[in-house]
């Protein structure tokens, strides 16, 4: 019997455990640890640590006597919550708020949810929204940076953003860009410096081993001669489609895609400026595309067609002679072909998924995946 497994991303195995990813995360964090001291001293160091702490306390208690589970703070995700809570206050918070701000964290922000990987919501960011609305006050109070400050109060004064809201033309054209670039700047005192938060930041396009992670799926795919440099990871389909969709088009460029569709094509395609062009996907034969519709569609501002397979919303795995009728069109008129397979691995009754761009090894097949 088949049976269908489900279950959520990754569905690619790095072999990294979770405390290997909590405790890299944090190394990447220590350029933008080491400028805030600089800037912010004795402040920035005990609001982290007491953050810290809390988290680590808090969630200890909460899954050994609140939800009666084996405590989990070894894996670094409660030192991880804590440090990103730091870095997004003040300086210059009473601690006690600090600790307030952790408890919702760790305790609403998190383990309400069930824990690490069950959060909807991102546990540090949910303390930093709580202890803003709390208390605007101590929250939007920002101490002037000064470097080496051992103190523990100091001159406070406005952030870039707080300067830009304002409004003030003599302000504005005296902030300081490359003071900004350095952390010189009013703010959280985790995220002013700009350099020190690029430097941990990996490949745009991607980690390399995850790049070949991909590079293997598409081997078992059939999708041939894919090099690393032809590999882009961003966050989600959605995001792709912006990063492949804007440098391509122009205002009155027109895209074929499906009807119906899931509307994040369309959508990103009049984001552009270009003009969305539907082709029908036909009921009566069982939601494959028409090809003969599809052919009548084209015009000279045609620059590209949209395969959804298998299909969202219908759900239809497209035939495969019909995916080798729509690349031949696709071949005729110089279309590059973008193919949405993100439910590839969704496919029951026996049925196989293939992927475009293994049907068409000399065109232009962006395939997208997740």
């Amino acid at each position: 019997m088949n049976k269908l497994v489900v279950s959520p991303s990754p569905h690619i195995h790095s072999g990294l455990t979770t405390a290997q990813c909590m405790y890299g995360v944090l190394i990447a964090l220590l350029p933008a640890f080491f400028v805030s001291l600089y800037y912010f001293g004795l402040g920035a160091l005990l609001v982290t640590v007491t953050a810290v702490l809390s988290c680590v306390v808090f969630e200890y208690l909460i899954q050994k006597y609140l939800l009666k589970g084996q405590p989990t703070i070894a894996n670094g995700s409660a030192i991880l919550t804590g440090v990103l809570l730091a870095f997004n206050l003040p300086s210059n918070l009473p601690l006690w708020i600090v600790v307030i701000g952790s408890l919702f964290a760790i305790g609403v922000g998190k383990m309400a949810f069930g824990g690490l990987g069950n959060n909807i919501f991102n546990p540090a960011l949910a303390g930093r929204i709580f202890l803003l609305i709390s208390f605007p006050q101590q929250m939007t109070t920002w101490p002037r940076p000064q470097a080496f400050n051992m103190a523990l109060d100091g001159e406070t004064g406005a952030t870039t953003l707080n300067i830009l809201k304002r409004g003030n033309i003599d302000e504005i054209i005296n902030i300081d860009v490359m003071e900004m670039l350095i952390g010189n700047a009013g703010g959280s005192f985790g995220e002013v410096s700009a350099i020190a938060e690029a430097v941990p930041y990996c490949d745009f396009q991607g980690m390399p081993a995850a790049r070949q992670a991909i590079i293997d799926y598409c081997i078992k795919k059939g999708i041939e001669d894919v090099e690393p440099e032809d590999v882009f990871i961003g966050n989600g389909v959605s995001e792709v489609v912006n990063f492949a969709l804007m440098p391509l088009l122009d205002p009155g460029d027109e895209v074929l895609i499906p009807t119906p569709n899931y509307t994040l094509w369309s959508n990103t395609i009049r984001l552009c400026g270009a003009t969305p062009v539907y082709y029908r996907c036909d009921e009566q034969s069982g939601w494959n595309p028409d090809v003969d519709d599809l052919r009548s569609k084209i015009s000279a501002r045609t620059r590209a067609m949209v395969i959804i397979n298998p299909n969202n919303p219908t759900g239809v795995l497209y035939d495969t002679q019909v995916l080798y009728d729509m690349l031949e069109v696709a071949r005729q008129h110089n279309l590059i072909v973008f193919s949405d397979e993100i439910y590839d691995r969704l496919v029951m009754d026996g049925l196989e998924h293939v992927s475009t761009a293994s049907l068409a090894p000399d065109l232009i097949v962006v395939t997208m995946n997740g």
